[in-house]
Order: structure tokens, then C-alpha cells, then sequence
């Protein structure tokens, strides 16, 4: 008893009080609006376009617990010889919001002291003792004094260590456990920290830090609906000095300083976290996304796969087409009359009657580069129906019909010993005797000069 009044007496001459509090708790409810962004846990804030924010800061002259949970009783050492007030106040903004995934959670934290000196990793219950954030969740809205296990806290540090805590039913009986919950939770988390100035330098000043978090609903076995109320406790884990200046209490440093939305300096206690609403929500067709994303994607891989097999059975039936007929498949008896025959046009269809008088117009001009739309244009007909004449005539395109012409007569050509094989590409309006040299062993079988040396009897 004489500690305790010590311990008020010296609070008060140091112009602080290490009181229990009976803070009002805030009923107030906030909405936590709905976003169809991705948000990435990268410590970038731009991909946030629909959110809530808040903004908060450490102003604490009063050591200030929930419902007057007695702190002080804590440290039998006294308070005053455990806490130490930090060298600068904190000015924290905190963004919200959630998609069908995901409760999304940034903080901004201006602190022109960032110090981190425990870093051992992830599920180090210590992490507390770094500047950082503590996030308290009640997915089903239904604690009261004491965390139970639909109660979960996430806390990161500014050097992005992490650690979830869960409450723990076997320990809510035990009076050594103001705070009943337990570590070591197997919970999916994302988090990102972008650090704004130098660690564990007191003698500068520095700017503080982003952290973003990204919590899974699925982690802490919520299925978010519009309209689902949860509980929700915002804190910042704020140290200002090297963990030496401060006196141990039993080989450990048990509190720093901290501090939460609600002014607060003790956590973990769900009856003073806020009521926070889940409004808004997805589009119609979002929903329709979401419902049938299996079905969605077996449709698109369908359609996918389906759209491939055409494009392989077009693109062979185009290559074939394009691709230089062998005279063996070609049957010219009524169409190609390079050798002077001259069957009367009552034998010859309308088609065949057409592809004569495309045939004459091409042995008349052999020596220019023709195309299909000048054969077309002195047909008078169309492009179209050149191309479906030849196909259904010779199947072949109209610019290989050209060239079967050509080359027929070039073979006459070289037959005759009229020119040499450069004199002969010329001759028929081949751009260059290579490529003539190709056509004509893809038509006949054999090259320009193999065919000179055999002379075949065509």
C-alpha cells in the first residue's frame, strides 16, 4: 500500500499520472467500405481508391486501461519505474477496407524516432518492444470482457516481423491472464513496411513508416457479407529509446510505450475495441465472376482451346492453298493451252471459260509481274470470285494459277534453249531467278537445270 501511494506521489511531482482509468468505451460505429481494386501488400498506398480513414495521435498524460484495468498492479515495482514517456508523439492515419477476399489495412505512422533493436524473426512474441502496429479482430462479434478464440491480434513491426495471436478458452478462468490468448497461430497473412528514415538513431530525426496489411477473411474463418459487423482495435507500439535505458523488471522489458485508436494504453480487451461494419459490396457482375469463377474459366479455356483448333485447321488450309501445286496435281487439259490447243467454248463451263480467257490475258503479258486483282479487274468480276474459281477449278489461289502458266510456258522456254535459267526468270516476270528456281522445282519436282538436262516430254 505505501508502494502505491509512492508511486502516486512520485507520478504527480513528475507531472504524470500512472492512474487507472475508467475510460467511456466508443460505441460509435464505423463502415468499412467495400473496393474491387487488388490491393497489393507492397507499403504503397496507390493502389487504394475506396477506403475509410482515420486519423489518430498519442496524446496521453494518463496511463488509460479499459474499464480500469489495473496496470499499475502489474508492476509491483511501480509503474513509474517501468514506463517511460516517448520523446515524441506519434500522428498515426489508418485506411480500411475490403473486398471478397480480403479486410485491408494500412497505417501511417509519423514518428521522428523509429526504433527496432529485437529482430528475430517471425512469431517472436518480442516483436512489441520494436515500433510497430497491433491489429485485434473479433470475426464474430460475440466477445465481451475476455478474448475467446474467434478472437485473433496480428501485430507487425517497422522491420516486418509478424506474429498472430489467438484467444485462448483454457486460459479465460486463470486470473494470471488479464489477456487470455495464445501464439504460434497457423494464419495466412500478407504485410509490407516502407520505412521513412534510419533505425536506432536518437540523434536524428526521422519521417516514420508505412505499414500495409492484407488479412485474409478466410484466415480468421469469415465469410464477408455485406452488412457483417466485426470488432476491430487499431494500436501502435511506439519506442523512442534503446531498450538499455530502460530498467528490467524480472530479465525482461514488459512495456514500452503504446497506444490505440480509442486512447488507450492497454490492449486486448474486446468490451472497449469498436463496432465496425462492412458495407457496400460487389457490382452484379463481380458477383457473377465470383459465383461461377470455375465455370468461368472452363469456359474460357474452352473457348480458348477451341479458337486454337481453328486457327491450326485454317492456317494448314491457307498454307495448302498457298503453297505451289505439283504439276501432277494439276489438270490443265481444259484451262492451261500453252501448247496451242484450241477446244471450242461450247466444251468449256462458265468457270473454266473464265480461267481461259485469264489464262490468255496471263501467256499475252508473261513477261510482267501480274497479280490477282489486275487477272480479276480484266475478268471483270470479283477478287472473291477469282479466288473461289481457281479453287474449285485447280485448287490453287489466283496467284498460283499465274504462276502454274508461268511456269509451264517458262519450261517450254528452257526446253527449247531459248535462254539461260537467269534469262528465263526474267523473261516471265519472276522477281529473281532464286525465286523462280524455287517455284519451278516446287511445281515440276526438280530444278530449272536438272529439268534442262532431262528434258521431260510434257
Amino acid at each position: 500500500m505505501k508502494l502505491k501511494i509512492l508511486s502516486i506521489i512520485f507520478s504527480i511531482l513528475s507531472g504524470f499520472v500512472f492512474l487507472p482509468v475508467h475510460a467511456q468505451i466508443d460505441t460509435s460505429l464505423i463502415n468499412i467500405p467495400y473496393t474491387n481494386a487488388e490491393i497489393q501488400a507492397d507499403g504503397q498506398l496507390n493502389d487504394w481508391h475506396n477506403y475509410f480513414e482515420y486519423t489518430f495521435s498519442d496524446t496521453a498524460e494518463v496511463i488509460r486501461n479499459p474499464l480500469g484495468y489495473p496496470i499499475d498492479g502489474v508492476y509491483k515495482e511501480g509503474v513509474e519505474e517501468v514506463i517511460k514517456f516517448p520523446r515524441s508523439r506519434n500522428l498515426v492515419s489508418v485506411w480500411l477496407c475490403w473486398n471478397h477476399d480480403n479486410l485491408n489495412v494500412a497505417f501511417t505512422v509519423k514518428d521522428k524516432h523509429l526504433f527496432a533493436e529485437i529482430d528475430k524473426g517471425n512469431d517472436n512474441p518480442y516483436i512489441y518492444l520494436n515500433d510497430g502496429v497491433e491489429i485485434y479482430i473479433d470475426s464474430y462479434f460475440d466477445s465481451e470482457g475476455l478474448m475467446d478464440v474467434n478472437d485473433y491480434q496480428f501485430m507487425v513491426d517497422v522491420l516486418n516481423n509478424s506474429i498472430v495471436f489467438r484467444g485462448d478458452y483454457h486460459k479465460m478462468d486463470d486470473p494470471e491472464y488479464r489477456v487470455p490468448k495464445d501464439m504460434g497461430q497457423n494464419v495466412l497473412f500478407y504485410s509490407a513496411v516502407n520505412i521513412l528514415g534510419h533505425f536506432n538513431d536518437s540523434l536524428r530525426n526521422d519521417t516514420g513508416y508505412i505499414v500495409e496489411l492484407v488479412i485474409p477473411f478466410a484466415g480468421i474463418g469469415l465469410n464477408p457479407t455485406t452488412g457483417t459487423t466485426i470488432k476491430l482495435d487499431l494500436c501502435i507500439n511506439d519506442n523512442d529509446r534503446f531498450l538499455s535505458e530502460y530498467i528490467k523488471v524480472q530479465g525482461e522489458i514488459p512495456f514500452t510505450w503504446h497506444f490505440n485508436w480509442v486512447g488507450y494504453n492497454d490492449f486486448g480487451f474486446p468490451e472497449a475495441w469498436r463496432n465496425a461494419k462492412l458495407t457496400g459490396g460487389p457490382g452484379w457482375f463481380e458477383r457473377a465472376s465470383g459465383n461461377m469463377k470455375k465455370s468461368w474459366i472452363y469456359l474460357f479455356i474452352s473457348i480458348v482451346a477451341f479458337s486454337f483448333v481453328i486457327f491450326i485447321m485454317l492456317f494448314i488450309k491457307i498454307n495448302k492453298l498457298r503453297k505451289m501445286p505439283h504439276h501432277e496435281d494439276v489438270i490443265p487439259a481444259k484451262v492451261l493451252f500453252i501448247r496451242g490447243e484450241t477446244p471450242s467454248e461450247q466444251s468449256l463451263s462458265i468457270n473454266q471459260q473464265y480461267l481461259q480467257k485469264a489464262n490468255d490475258y496471263i501467256i499475252t503479258n508473261a513477261n510482267k509481274s501480274l497479280n490477282s486483282e489486275e487477272i480479276a479487274d480484266e475478268l471483270c468480276i470479283s477478287l472473291r470470285k477469282l479466288q473461289r474459281l481457281t479453287k474449285e477449278e485447280m485448287n490453287c489461289t489466283p496467284t498460283n494459277f499465274i504462276w502454274i502458266v508461268k511456269l509451264n510456258l517458262a519450261s517450254e522456254f528452257i526446253k527449247t534453249n531459248k535462254g539461260s535459267i537467269s534469262e528465263t526468270a526474267y523473261e516471265f516476270g519472276f522477281s529473281s531467278p532464286s525465286y523462280f528456281s524455287k517455284l519451278f522445282k516446287d511445281y515440276f519436282g526438280q530444278s530449272p537445270i536438272d529439268y534442262k538436262k532431262n528434258v521431260p516430254d510434257l
